[in-house]
């Protein structure tokens, strides 16, 4: 007939994930033609994707924007296939920033 309690806090964990694909195929069959960061709890992003030489070839701060391949600024001028690298900053629901970097392949 004994009773008990205990009272322990409860630590809730930042509400934020991104997951980042690490290739693609821009050949316009309909399946995996864009290249888009997935992910829950951002509230500021920029992702900038470079080419082996360091020039930027794409550029938004809108996270439901994905990149179909081609030189941002350039028209349609499709690009070689090959590794890309990425720069996300981005900004958590709870106002922490992260930077996350990493490499992109495509493929044709």
């Amino acid at each position: 007939g004994c009773t008990d309690t205990l009272v322990r806090p409860l630590v809730v964990m930042e509400d934020f994930g991104i997951y980042v694909p690490n290739a693609f195929t821009p050949n316009a069959d309909g399946l995996n033609d864009i290249f888009q960061p997935k992910g829950f709890g951002v509230v500021t992003y920029e992702i900038n994707i470079f080419d082996r030489w360091g020039e930027k070839v794409f550029s938004t701060i809108e996270f439901t924007e994905g990149w179909d391949g081609s030189f941002q600024g350039r028209g349609k001028v499709s690009l070689e296939e090959g590794t890309y690298t990425w720069l996300i900053n981005c900004t958590s629901v709870f106002g922490k920033s992260h930077e996350l970097k990493g490499h992109v392949t495509l493929m044709k």
